[in-house]
C-alpha cells in the first residue's frame, strides 16, 4: 500500500507527457508523500524532506527537511542517509561535523547508494572525518564502480594509472578501460578524455601507441577549454617524426607551448624557452627565451635550472 502511495506522489511531481517535474502538482505530491510518511515509509519521508528542502509544494524549511532526512535515515533509507551527511558537510540546520558526515556517508554506502560510495572513497582518501586509509578508499572506489558510479570509475582509474602509495600495481590497460568507460558515459568529461589521449600518445604499458588518434583527441580537448592539452599538441607539432600531421611545424608548436606555459606547465615553459632562445622559429629571442626558462625553473624543473646555470656560466 505504501509503495502505491509513494508512486502516486512521484506521479504528481511529473508531467504525464514529458515525465519532467512540474510546479502545478507539487502540493499534491507533498500530500501523498506525507500520507506514506505517516505510515513510517522511509522512502516517502526522504522524498518529503526533499520537498521541504527545495520549497516544492510547501514553504522552504531546511530544519524540517533535516528532521525528515534524519528520521528516514534512522529507518535505513540510504538516500536519506546521504542527505543527512550532506547537511553535516554544509552545516545546513546543523553545525558542520565531518565525522558525523562520514558516518552517514558510510551508512549510506553500506546500503548500496553509489553516490555515497564515492563520498566514502573521497573521505578515506583525504582523511575527512576519518583517518586516511588508501586501501579502504580503493575498496569503495571498486564498490562504486561495480554499482556503475562514474565518479568512482574515474577515481579507480586514477589508482591504476598512478599506483604510487595505493597498494595497487600500476595497470595502464585497466586505467584506460575505466577512463574510456567514463568518457563514453560522460562525453564532456575532459579529465578522462585527457588521460585517454595521454596514454594513446605515450603508449599504454609501452604498447598500443596511437598518436594519430591522440592528436585528434587533444585537438578536441582544446576546443573543450582544456589548457594542458596544448602541451601535447606542441610536442606533436615539434616532433620530427610526425608525418601523420604533415610534418613538423615550429610556429604551431610554439603557439601551443605558450598557451600551456601561461597556465603553469613547466615542460611547456621549458620548450617555449628553447624555441625562442635558440631561434628555432626564426630570429632568436634571448630575452623571452630566458623568461620561459626562468618560469620553468621557478616551477622546480631541474633541467631548466641546469640550463640557466649553463647559460649564465658561459
Amino acid at each position: 500500500m505504501c509503495n502505491a502511495i509513494i508512486l502516486k506522489g512521484l506521479l504528481e511531481l511529473k508531467d504525464v507527457n514529458t515525465g519532467k517535474i512540474t510546479e502545478k502538482n507539487n502540493t499534491k505530491a507533498v500530500y501523498w508523500f506525507q500520507q506514506a510518511a505517516n505510515q513510517n515509509n522511509a522512502q516517502a519521508t526522504n522524498h518529503l524532506g526533499v520537498m521541504y528542502a527545495n520549497g516544492l509544494g510547501v514553504g522552504k524549511d531546511l530544519h524540517q527537511a533535516f528532521i525528515l532526512y534524519r528520521h528516514a535515515a534512522e529507518q535505513g533509507d540510504p538516500m536519506a542517509a546521504y542527505n543527512v551527511a550532506q547537511r553535516y558537510v554544509r552545516g545546513e540546520s546543523v553545525s558542520p561535523d565531518l565525522v558525523q558526515a562520514f558516518q552517514w556517508y558510510l551508512f549510506s554506502a553500506e546500503r548500496g547508494y553509489a553516490g555515497a560510495m564515492y563520498q566514502t572513497t573521497i573521505n578515506y582518501y583525504e582523511g575527512k572525518g576519518v583517518v586516511a586509509d588508501l586501501t579502504l578508499a580503493k575498496y569503495w572506489a571498486m564498490k562504486g564502480t561495480e554499482a556503475g558510479d562514474t565518479d568512482c570509475m574515474r577515481m579507480l582509474a586514477w589508482y591504476y594509472y598512478n599506483a604510487s602509495g595505493y597498494e595497487t600495481e600500476r595497470d595502464h590497460e585497466r586505467a584506460f578501460e575505466l577512463f574510456d568507460k567514463v568518457w563514453q558515459a560522460l562525453p564532456d568529461d575532459a579529465y578522462s578524455l585527457y588521460r585517454i589521449a595521454e596514454m594513446l600518445y605515450q603508449g599504454i604499458n609501452g604498447q598500443r601507441q596511437d598518436r594519430v588518434r591522440a592528436f585528434e583527441l587533444f585537438k578536441r580537448l582544446v576546443t573543450m577549454g582544456d589548457i594542458f592539452s596544448h602541451y601535447y599538441l606542441g610536442c606533436i607539432y615539434y616532433d620530427d617524426n610526425n608525418a601523420y600531421i604533415d610534418g613538423k611545424d615550429i610556429q604551431k608548436a610554439l603557439v601551443h607551448f605558450k598557451q600551456a606555459a601561461e597556465h603553469g606547465d613547466h615542460l611547456a615553459q621549458f620548450n617555449a624557452g628553447n624555441i625562442l632562445f635558440y631561434g628555432e622559429h626564426g630570429e632568436r629571442d634571448i630575452k623571452n627565451g630566458l623568461k620561459y626558462f626562468e618560469l620553468s625553473a621557478k616551477n622546480n624543473y631541474s633541467v631548466a635550472r641546469e640550463k640557466l646555470a649553463s647559460i649564465y656560466f658561459d
